[in-house]
């Protein structure tokens, strides 16, 4: 099967994609919608769950279209598709490697600070047995399907004071 027909069927698959919750039928994009709306940590972790296990029906095209890039990267001279996108800077791949390793190390005493903030916050909200002190914040309550963009849990752990 070509990339352009697995490419196809993971667009259609994701964006026709549908849950059950709370008794009606809930297409993918207000699956996004509930994730940024809802405060209910269970609602929450069931709207996940349901939408990642569906999704898991993707994961053999994905694995497929990586195949097919790491083919075609190597054809053209890379070790895989990672080391052709690291080679579109105006350095090496694997300096680009270096050079990303050394910024994130520059900012992850920040990254981490601010996680512990926002677990504290979410503990606060919603107590030990949802958010641990000692353990990563669950992806599902994080206002985001992917966890990516915290931003929609902003009113939750704003400082006191600030808008």
């Amino acid at each position: 099967m070509t990339s352009v027909k697995i490419t196809t069927r993971l667009s259609s698959t994701y964006s026709t994609g549908k849950i059950e919750f709370e008794g009606r039928t809930v297409s993918q994009s207000e699956t996004e919608e509930l994730m940024r709306r809802l405060r209910d940590p269970a609602k929450l972790e069931e709207v996940w769950t349901k939408w990642h296990d569906y999704a898991a029906v993707m994961k053999p095209d994905y694995v497929r279209e990586v195949e097919i890039a790491n083919e075609g990267a190597k054809e053209l001279g890379f070790a895989d598709v990672g080391a052709l996108w690291r080679a579109g800077y105006d350095m090496p791949p694997d300096e680009f490697t270096v050079e990303v390793d050394r910024l994130w190390s520059q900012v992850k005493p920040l990254y981490d600070d601010l996680h512990c903030y926002v677990r504290s916050k979410l503990n606060e909200k919603y107590g030990d047995d949802v958010v641990p002190l000692d353990q990563p914040i669950r992806a599902d309550l994080l206002g985001n399907m992917w966890a990516q963009e915290w931003g929609n849990i902003y009113p939750l752990v704003a400082p006191e004071g600030a808008s």
